[in-house]
């Protein structure tokens, strides 16, 4: 298996370009930003926001999304 890519994507795994605008996600807030290697990407399907690891993460691992595509 090879990891999901980086970014944000819509239910079909699709790179999600159609933006409806902006808003504070309170759950995303607590994730870092890694523009390197990130463990976990942001998946939209509608008004609804899912956060799928890339890959296996070890227990204390720190949890990091590119907050950009």
């Amino acid at each position: 298996d090879s990891p999901m890519p980086e970014g944000e994507f819509n239910e079909n795994g699709e790179a999600d370009v159609n933006y409806l605008g902006r808003a504070v996600y309170v759950e995303a807030s607590f994730f870092n930003h890694t523009c390197e290697q990130p463990n976990v990407v942001r998946v939209r399907s509608g008004r609804t926001m899912r956060f799928v690891a890339r890959r296996a993460i070890a227990e204390g691992e720190e949890l990091c999304i590119t907050y950009i595509n």
